[in-house]
């Protein structure tokens, strides 16, 4: 089976998004039997970065243009669904140009659609006011009615996404870019080390959060923090209370090996109350038996994590929490990884395909 994915960007661009589609192309096809085509729809990209006709083993176009005789051109002649990732944020356009060139090569070409909502744009903030944000919604609304099939990574997506169109969501929290390891050493083997990571959301963490962070660490004993990722802006140098090693950006396999051998892992989700499900990086601290710490209550009972269950916030009762009370919430973090784990999440694509 052939199918098409559009994707906002792809690799040598550090993307989340790209990272998933691509891992899931790969598990598709090694799983599946199911052979991925990527077209990308950001034009930026198709504008500014050198273009590369394969990813992998995998096919690679780019649309340069919204019309749609150029859209049509870009489809192979042999596929049978199309796996949209739909990504249209606040300061991106809108997906109606899209939208349209979909429904007209549909007419060409009787394919399935799924639609996997990586973002749900309903709202954005305009001099410290929250406004509506139609013409989003709109667009949103429109895809979804298209969809024979409806994915979203966190619950909060799924509420509205279900509501809006009277209809079956589908809702798998993210998986961990970093790995999946098969077997998780328990606290009491690890360093006393905190992992500080992600790209340059890690700025709000030392800006932001940074007395809770050391609050944290000392509770725990911490000796050690460990900074992984792209500058984030902020003066690392001036942190000094704890020593900070920046380790700067680090391959898959360095990073899952440092997380294996830390305590805890630190992450900021407080703009995103209630969506935790949508971050890799909190994915990768639960893949690896880290004890998760959220700089503030990410309210995601819909994703099924609870505070002090699943995750720690800071707070004065760290230092009352037992050994044995830390094991069982790293304990339940992995669990409630494992659940909706990658061969989880590409069994899930496949049934939407197939």
């Amino acid at each position: 089976m052939n199918i098409i994915q559009l994707v906002p960007h792809l690799p040598p661009i550090a993307s989340g998004i790209g990272d998933y589609s691509l891992t899931i192309a790969q598990k598709l096809l090694s799983e599946h039997d199911i052979f991925t085509y990527f077209i990308t729809y950001e034009l930026w990209f198709a504008k500014y970065v050198k273009e590369h006709p394969y990813l992998e083993q995998f096919p690679v176009k780019r649309i340069k243009e919204k019309r749609t005789e150029h859209f049509l051109t870009l489809l192979p002649d042999d596929f049978e669904a199309i796996v949209l990732h739909y990504n249209f944020v606040e300061q991106q356009e809108t997906a109606f140009w899209l939208l349209h060139n979909l429904r007209v090569a549909r007419k060409q070409h009787p394919f399935k659609l799924t639609v996997m909502f990586h973002e749900l744009t309903t709202q954005f903030k305009r001099k410290g006011l929250y406004l509506p944000a139609p013409k989003h919604i709109v667009s949103c609304l429109s895809t979804a009615g298209m969809a024979n099939h409806i994915l979203t990574n966190n619950f909060v997506a799924q509420n509205y996404l279900s509501k809006w169109l009277n209809r079956s969501v589908i809702c798998i929290p993210n998986f961990s870019t970093i790995g999946e390891p098969a077997q998780v050493p328990p606290l009491s083997e690890r360093n006393r080390t905190m992992i500080v990571f992600g790209s340059k959301s890690r700025r709000t963490v030392y800006q932001k959060f940074y007395p809770q962070l050391l609050e944290c660490c000392h509770a725990l004993g911490i000796e050690k923090i460990c900074d992984i990722g792209p500058p984030c802006g902020v003066a690392l140098a001036d942190f000094q209370e704890i020593p900070l090693v920046e380790m700067g950006v680090q391959p898959p396999e360095v990073i899952g090996e440092l997380m294996l051998s830390s305590l805890a892992g630190f992450v900021d989700y407080s703009h995103a109350a209630g969506k935790i499900g949508k971050s890799t990086i909190f994915a990768a601290y639960c893949s690896h038996g880290l004890l998760p710490i959220s700089s503030d209550d990410i309210q995601s009972e819909g994703d099924g994590l609870k505070v002090n269950t699943n995750y720690l916030i800071p707070s004065k009762q760290l230092t009352q929490l037992t050994s044995d009370q830390l094991q069982e919430i790293a304990n339940n973090s992995h669990q409630w990884y494992i659940q909706h784990d990658l061969g989880k999440l590409v069994q899930t694509f496949a049934s939407c395909l197939l």
